[in-house]
């Protein structure tokens, strides 16, 4: 890498942090959407991604149909919730569901704000690094 090349890299730990206090700030500590998301450095561009479930936490589910049961079922499994005696794993994640498709999920909207702040952190280290190029092309 020479002098005058921007080292993405640099980007991944600050917006790292700023997608874990985001999702902390949202409610989801205990979400493993902290755990599941990737900031990813390639060729001067760097993505942020997240599993495909992160757009219902964000915005929430409509009651309606009824979540898919193998997710629901490995939630359960995942979070090591009690089963309720009386119920099997897979009625419990039945009725979790059935819940679901009757109440909804309440949103816990984050990705507009993560946005913001990514953008904000991108410009302000954009910024620095063509001040740091500038001055060792012996520019002010």
């Amino acid at each position: 890498m020479t002098p005058f090349e921007i080292d993405y890299k640099k980007l991944i730990e600050p917006l790292s942090d700023v997608c874990r206090a985001i999702l902390i700030n949202a409610g989801l500590k205990d979400s493993n959407l902290i755990k599941d998301f990737k900031v990813v450095v390639s060729a001067g561009s760097v993505t942020i991604s997240f599993p495909d479930y992160a757009k219902f936490v964000d915005s929430g589910r409509r009651p309606g149909k009824m979540p898919p049961f193998g997710v629901i079922s490995r939630w359960i499994r995942r979070k090591g919730l009690q089963i309720p005696q009386g119920y099997s794993a897979d009625s419990f994640a039945f009725v979790i569901a059935r819940s679901i498709s009757i109440n909804g999920i309440k949103p816990k909207p984050f990705l507009a704000q993560l946005a913001d702040n990514i953008k904000e952190l991108v410009v302000d280290f954009t910024r620095k690094e063509v001040l740091r190029t500038a001055k060792l092309l012996g520019k002010k």
